[in-house]
C-alpha cells in the first residue's frame, strides 16, 4: 500500500513538473513571436491628453508616461484610461490614435511593416502611404483584421464585435476564428462612406455609415474638413476648314489652375478641460497645419507640438484662469488663425 501512494505522489509530481516547464515554453514561445528584432523600429507615442502607461517588451508592469513623448518598440504594451488619449506614428507615414479607456499591443513595426493588435477599445488609422508588395498596415481585433494601402479609417471593439468606419480610402476586412485565427469566410472590401460589422465565428457585415454614425464622438474628433479642389477642363480641339480659304483658328481656352486649400482651424478637442491637477493636452484639428510657428490661448503663448498637418498638440497649465479662450496658431508666413471661444479651462 505505502509503495502505490509513492508511486501515485510521485506521478503527480512528474506532472506538476511538466506542466509547469510547458507553461514556461508557451510564454517563452509567445514572447517570441512578437519580440524585437534587428529590423524593427520604435514608433513614437505623444501624449493628447492624461493618462497613458506602457509596458516595454518582457517588462513587468505598466509605467505611467511622464514625458510629452517617447520612444516604444516592437512588442510593448500600450493602454489608457479614462481620460487618456496618444498618438503613435511610424516611420512608414502611418497614424494611429488611440481612444480613452484602450488598449493595444506593437505586434510588428517595422520598414513599411505595421501591425497593431487592439486588445479593447477604440482606434483611428492615418495612413497616408500606397503600400507596395510585401508591405502593409493592419490593425487586428480579437475576431477581425483589416489591412489598408492608404486610407482614414476607425476600429471600435467591444463585446466581441468589431467595427471598421471608414471616411477616406478602402479597406479590406476579414473575419478570424478567435481561438484558431484561421479565417472565416470571404475578404471584404470596405469604402469611403462605409462601415462593416464583424461578431464572433460570424461573416463580415457591411452597411453604409448612418448620420447617428457620423455623430459618433470619436468619429467626430477624428474627421478634418477638406476644401474641393476645380477639376482642370480639356482644352477645346481646333476644327479645320476643308475650304481653300483660311480661317483663323479659335483659341485655346486655358483651364483654370485649381484652387489651392488654405490653412484653417476646424475644431479643438476636448473643449473643456481641468488644470487643477497639473498640465492637460488638448487637440487641435485643421488642415495645412505642418508649419505653425506658434499656439496661443487668447494672446498667451503655450508649448505646442505638431503631429501632422492636420493635428497640433497644445499643453495648457495650472498658471491659466479659468475662463473661454480663443485659439489661435501663427504660421511661418505671419499669417494668424484663430477660432473663437474654442476652448474652455477650469481651474478651480
Amino acid at each position: 500500500m505505502k509503495n502505490i501512494l509513492k508511486t501515485v505522489i510521485g506521478i503527480i509530481i512528474i506532472v506538476g513538473i511538466v506542466a509547469i516547464f510547458g507553461l514556461k515554453n508557451k510564454e517563452s514561445q509567445d514572447k517570441k513571436d512578437i519580440s524585437p528584432n534587428t529590423s524593427s523600429s520604435p514608433s513614437t507615442l505623444t501624449v493628447i491628453n492624461n493618462q497613458i502607461q506602457v509596458k516595454n517588451f518582457e517588462g513587468s508592469d505598466f509605467e505611467n508616461i511622464t514625458e510629452k513623448s517617447i520612444q516604444v518598440n516592437q512588442g510593448s504594451l500600450v493602454k489608457t484610461s479614462s481620460t487618456g488619449r496618444g498618438i503613435l506614428e511610424s516611420d512608414n507615414e502611418t497614424t494611429t490614435i488611440i481612444d480613452k479607456n484602450s488598449e493595444i499591443r506593437v505586434a510588428q513595426s517595422e520598414q513599411n511593416k505595421t501591425k497593431i493588435e487592439l486588445e479593447s477599445g477604440n482606434l483611428w488609422s492615418r495612413v497616408k502611404k500606397v503600400f507596395g508588395q510585401g508591405e502593409y498596415y493592419q490593425i487586428e481585433t480579437n475576431n477581425a483584421v483589416a489591412t489598408v494601402r492608404g486610407t482614414n479609417f476607425g476600429t471600435f471593439f467591444s463585446d466581441k464585435q468589431t467595427i471598421f468606419m471608414v471616411s477616406e480610402g478602402d479597406v479590406l476586412a476579414i473575419s478570424i476564428n478567435p481561438e484558431t485565427k484561421k479565417q472565416i469566410g470571404p475578404e471584404s472590401t470596405i469604402g469611403a462612406g462605409q462601415k462593416v460589422i464583424i461578431k464572433d465565428g460570424q461573416d463580415p457585415i457591411i452597411e453604409p455609415l448612418t448620420e447617428s454614425d457620423k455623430k459618433l464622438e470619436w468619429y467626430v474628433f477624428n474627421q478634418t474638413k477638406t476644401t474641393p479642389t476645380a477639376t482642370p477642363r480639356p482644352s477645346p480641339t481646333v476644327s479645320i476648314n476643308p475650304t481653300p480659304t483660311e480661317k483663323p483658328s479659335p483659341s485655346p481656352t486655358s483651364s483654370p489652375e485649381p484652387t489651392p486649400t488654405p490653412p484653417e482651424i476646424i475644431s479643438v478637442i476636448p473643449k473643456t478641460i481641468n488644470v487643477t491637477q497639473g498640465p492637460v493636452n488638448f487637440f487641435v484639428n485643421g488642415q495645412k497645419l505642418k508649419r505653425v510657428t506658434g499656439l496661443f490661448l487668447n494672446d498667451i503663448l503655450i508649448k505646442f507640438f505638431t503631429i501632422d498637418e492636420q493635428t497640433i498638440g497644445g499643453t495648457a497649465t495650472s498658471e491659466l484662469q479659468t475662463g473661454t479662450y480663443d485659439v489661435s496658431v501663427t504660421l511661418f508666413t505671419g499669417e494668424k488663425l484663430t477660432l473663437p471661444e474654442a476652448l474652455v479651462i477650469n481651474n478651480e
